[in-house]
């Protein structure tokens, strides 16, 4: 089911038109997050090629060839008329299209940074991006080359909380809570690996209409992460909006079972 944002008035039309998807120009009611995806299309296309997709365009790679087949295909995926023949997601879009110049956007410190102690790391897997990095460490996104299977790997400074509770994680297992595939640590770090949610966060999920519903099986699922964690002498300490993930059959996978070292927001 698509999402639709209903904080416009019902029949207004709104916002700049040439960045507009088909059936936005038509009423605001048309609108979905997929409406979005056609927008960010123009913006991609317009960014690539300095021109704007109008009539019968162009590919991007004809107006600059420096634009790889990969991202041609995702930039007019995006520019479909019908909705439902764009991307699923942004994330997916996002993924995508992180996947194209595989990590050549991170510079070499981050790089470094990111594979320190990892020597075996970097033969089976690609790090596609930087998410966070802070005092207390990183948070990494990684593919697996042989696979394409998409990993976190959240990497604790030493003297940081959390390795105990991390290491209880990866010995139980839970629908509703993100699954932790392995843990390790030595003199200046300890690592986390696991699986990679692209379902967004609860956060996302605020910023559109939820329906009773809705509500109710995500505080259902919520509250059995929760109950399975007690039972398992796990407290969380820190549940918060970012701190709910979901997977892409739309279920509660909640993360960071006190593994932040502060209260500020990410």
């Amino acid at each position: 089911m698509r999402k639709t944002y209903d904080r416009t008035c019902a029949g207004m039309v709104m916002g700049t038109f040439n960045y507009m998807s088909p059936e936005q120009k038509e009423s605001a009611e048309n609108v979905t997050a997929q409406s979005d995806l056609y927008s960010v299309g123009v913006l991609m296309y317009h960014l690539f090629t300095g021109k704007l997709p109008s009539g019968r365009y162009p590919d991007p790679s004809e107006l600059n060839p420096d634009v790889s087949e990969e991202l041609n295909q995702l930039i007019l995926q995006c520019l479909q008329e019908d909705p439902n023949h764009r991307p699923d997601s942004a994330e997916e879009l996002k993924i995508r299209l992180l996947a194209i110049p595989q990590g050549a956007h991170i510079n070499e410190e981050q790089k470094l940074r990111a594979e320190q102690g990892f020597t075996s790391f970097k033969s089976k897997f690609l790090l596609l991006d930087v998410l966070r990095e802070d005092r207390f460490g990183g948070v990494y996104l990684y593919q697996q080359k042989e696979k394409g299977t998409l990993l976190i790997v959240k990497k604790k400074v030493r003297g940081s909380s959390g390795y105990e509770a991390m290491s209880l994680l990866a010995s139980v297992t839970h629908p509703n809570i993100v699954s932790t595939l392995g843990t390790f640590r030595n003199d200046d770090f300890f690592v986390l690996i696991q699986e990679y949610m692209s379902g967004g966060t609860l956060q996302d999920k605020l910023a559109f209409h939820l329906t009773w519903q809705q509500t109710l099986q995500i505080a259902k699922q919520l509250c059995e992460a929760v109950v399975f964690a007690h039972n398992n002498r796990l407290v969380h300490g820190h549940l918060r909006p970012t701190n709910v993930l979901f997977d892409p059959d739309r279920s509660v996978k909640v993360t960071d079972f006190w593994l932040q070292d502060d209260t500020s927001d990410v």
